[in-house]
C-alpha cells in the first residue's frame, strides 16, 4: 500500500529559557492510502503544532513531511490543493444558505464543474433537504456534516478531521463516524484527532500517541491494549464510587484508579487484588449498580501514558 503521508524527524519549538516549549520532538511516523489513522493525546501534546505542521500552515524548525509524494515545504501550494482539513471547533457566521456557501468555498478553490461537485457533496452527507436552509440556523450535527462537505469540495486524497464529533449529541456523532467510514470505503486517507477513546478504537485502522511532542507508541487498537494485557481493569457502576475510590487505591497491586462516566475502574497487575476489591465492597456495604472485570481498552492505554506507566519508546 502506498504512503499518503510520511513525517520524517519533525521538529518545533516555541519561547525560549524558561519559556521554551518543545511542541514536536523528532517525530517521524507514516500513513498509509486509504486508512483512518488516529492522532491522539492530552491537551498541549503537540497534536494542532503536526497538523499545522503537514497541512504547510506552520514551518517546523527541522525535518521533513511529505503528503502524497510533495514536500509540504516546497511544494506548499500543490499539497494544499489535495487535501483539506475540517475542525469541529469551527462556527457559521453568515446566512447564506447551505448550497450558497459551499458555492462560495468552491469559487475560493476554484472547482472544475463545481455545480455538480456541489450536489455530489450535499448528497454524499445527507444534506439534499438542507440545501436551500440558512447554514446558520442548521443545528450542531447538520452544521458539522456541512464542514466535511466543505472539506470534500476540492475531492482531497487526504483529509484532517480534528475532534470532529466534539459537543455532538449521540446521534449526530454517529453520522459523522458513519461519513468517516464512507471515505475510507472510498479510498480518501484520514488522518483524525479525537478525545474520544471508543470512537478512536471504532474507526481508526492505526493510532499515534502523542505526548510531550513525541510519539510514545504507535500501531492497532490490538497491538496497542496488548501493551497493557498483562493487567485486568475491575469496572464498578455505583453512586459511592467517589467515596470508594481512596480505599481501592490504597489496594497492594492496585495500579491505577480513576471515575469516569459514572464508573470507577480499577486497573490491577494480579488475581489477588481482584479479590481484595471484592472484599471491600462486602466491608464497605456498597450499593452496586453493576461490576465486570474488562480487558484493556484504549482508554486504559491512554491513562497510562498520562500517568507515564506504558512500558517502551516510541513505535
Amino acid at each position: 500500500m502506498a504512503c499518503a503521508l510520511r513525517v520524517s524527524n519533525l521538529s518545533k519549538q516555541f519561547g525560549s529559557g524558561r519559556n521554551l516549549i518543545r511542541a514536536l520532538d523528532s517525530v517521524s511516523f507514516e500513513v498509509k492510502e486509504g486508512e483512518v489513522f488516529g492522532l491522539l493525546g492530552p491537551n498541549g501534546a503537540g497534536k494542532s503544532t503536526l497538523i499545522s505542521v503537514i497541512c504547510g500552515l506552520e514551518l517546523a524548525d527541522s525535518g521533513e513531511a511529505n503528503v502524497l509524494g510533495m514536500d509540504v515545504v516546497r511544494q506548499r501550494r500543490s499539497v494544499q490543493q489535495a487535501i483539506n482539513i475540517v475542525s469541529g471547533f469551527s462556527e457559521v457566521l453568515t446566512d447564506m444558505s447551505v448550497t450558497e456557501l459551499l458555492r462560495y468555498y468552491g469559487m475560493l478553490y476554484s472547482i472544475p464543474l463545481q455545480e455538480q461537485r456541489i450536489r455530489d457533496v450535499i448528497e454524499c452527507v445527507g444534506l439534499a433537504e438542507y440545501a436551500g436552509v440558512r447554514a446558520s440556523l442548521l443545528s450542531s450535527g447538520l452544521r458539522q456534516r456541512l464542514f466535511i462537505a466543505k472539506g470534500l469540495l476540492n475531492a482531497p486524497r487526504l483529509i484532517l478531521l480534528d475532534e470532529p464529533t466534539v459537543g455532538l449529541d449521540v446521534a449526530s456523532a454517529i453520522q459523522v463516524r458513519t461519513l468517516i467510514k464512507r471515505l475510507r470505503a472510498d479510498g480518501v486517507t484520514v488522518i483524525l484527532t479525537t478525545h474520544y477513546m471508543r470512537e478512536a478504537e471504532e474507526l481508526c485502522d492505526r493510532i499515534a500517541l502523542i505526548n510531550e511532542g513525541k510519539i510514545v507508541a504507535l500501531g492497532t487498537v490490538r497491538e496497542l491494549t496488548a501493551r497493557v494485557k498483562r493487567r485486568k481493569v475491575v469496572e464498578i457502576q455505583t453512586t459511592d464510587a467517589l467515596d470508594l475510590r481512596e480505599r481501592i487505591s490504597r489496594i497492594p497491586g492496585v495500579e491505577t484508579c480513576w471515575y469516569a462516566g459514572g464508573i470507577l475502574r480499577a486497573e490491577v497487575g494480579e488475581y489477588r487484588s481482584i479479590r481484595a476489591i471484592a472484599k471491600a465492597l462486602l466491608e464497605e456495604d456498597i450499593k452496586l449498580d453493576s461490576i465486570r472485570i474488562a480487558e484493556p481498552s484504549l482508554e486504559d492505554v491512554f491513562i497510562a501514558l498520562a500517568n507515564r506507566s506504558l512500558d517502551g519508546g516510541s513505535g
